[in-house]
């Protein structure tokens, strides 16, 4: 008889056992922050900053949603905390202090018939993107009714900006949103306006720096705080159009723009939502004693020193001391600066 061939084992024993778990499907990662989604053919990214901090961009263009945050920004991302989750109600990002919610996308609709003449002229280019922002116990913040992004034109009247867009520009878009406004909800900041009131519900502001405004110089910031404690900081420099409160529902339209972009500030109360601000825009130096030092407009009627000359003494500064100087001497120093004076002839009447 020929000798049995010897038995040849592939796998070992134990790795046979194991070998149903090897094969097992591998749990779906979470993603991490910032949270990118694609709704239709929009692009939205959710991306935050500090744990009650939360950026939202929109765009059709992803490279622009995905984008830095325009000028004024200083502040980087921060997504230590976060986490990301997807379930059947959407997509899901989390701190300890937010919960932002972006509704999944909807089926694709095709409109025929007259409906499909109508939605050549009047259906919009941007999907239905569903927004919700609540805290973490799930107080309910900010939803987003709605967003849009299309090419300036003569049906909707803004067309004459384009004559304004330079070779290098990139392309100009009017962009905006709108979000849902509790019947309790009061609005106020936006800058320096002089239109009488503080709560901006039932108005429409412009954001813009206008010199020439009615009342005196407009000087717009796109930050405005609520009672329903948060803050929204707008994401763009151009020229602003924002109605508060009409309809149930406030507005926010740029002029340009190539993305929709804005922060939402949770906080306790209004320093809470300063300080977030701050952590954003960066700090503003407090001025030297010495930049508040009695001038020319004001020394009729400031307090002076009583061993200060009288008001006709004649002054040359130099750096970096200020030194006043003619005949006689009286020095005082204040703060960094060394202040000599010495009175000075007077002037004839």
């Amino acid at each position: 008889m020929p000798p049995a061939s010897p038995r040849i084992r592939l796998f070992p024993r134990k790795l046979l056992a194991l070998l149903p778990f090897a094969l097992a499907p591998l749990p779906a990662l979470a993603q991490q922050p910032p949270l990118v989604l694609s709704r239709g053919n929009a692009t939205v990214m959710l991306e935050p900053y500090a744990p009650n901090i939360l950026r939202v961009t929109l765009s059709l263009r992803k490279a622009d949603a995905l984008a830095a945050p325009d000028y004024g920004i200083l502040a980087h991302p921060a997504p230590a905390g976060w986490r990301a989750s997807t379930s059947s109600t959407g997509d899901t990002l989390q701190s300890d202090r937010l919960t932002a919610t972006v509704s999944p996308a909807g089926k694709p609709y095709t409109p025929t018939g007259t409906q499909a003449d109508i939605a050549k002229f009047f259906n919009g280019s941007t999907p239905g993107v569903g927004l919700d922002i609540k805290t973490a116990d799930g107080k309910p913040l900010l939803h987003m009714n709605g967003w849009q992004m299309s090419v300036p034109n003569h049906k909707d009247g803004n067309a004459q900006i384009l004559n304004d867009r330079r070779p290098h520009d990139h392309d100009f878009l009017e962009v905006g949103a709108t979000f849902r406004t509790p019947p309790d909800e009061h609005f106020y900041g936006l800058g320096q306006n002089q239109e009488g009131y503080l709560d901006r519900r039932g108005h429409v502001v412009r954001c813009a720096h206008d010199y020439n405004a009615p009342s005196g110089q407009s000087v717009c910031v796109p930050f405005v705080v609520t009672k329903r404690s948060y803050g929204l900081l707008w994401d763009n420099p151009s020229r602003t159009t924002v109605a508060f409160g009409f309809n149930d529902q406030t507005s926010w339209l740029s002029d340009v723009g190539q993305r929709v972009s804005f922060f939402v500030i949770a906080g306790n109360n209004y320093d809470e939502i300063y300080t977030g601000y701050r952590l954003l825009t960066g700090d503003t130096p407090i001025p030297p004693k010495s930049a508040s030092a009695t001038s020319s407009a004001s020394s009729a009627t400031a307090p002076r020193p009583s061993s200060w000359p009288s008001p006709t003494a004649t002054a040359i500064a130099t750096s970096p001391s200020m030194t006043w100087s003619s005949t006689g001497s009286t020095t005082q120093r204040w703060a960094r600066w060394t202040w000599t004076l010495r009175s000075g002839p007077t002037p004839p009447a």
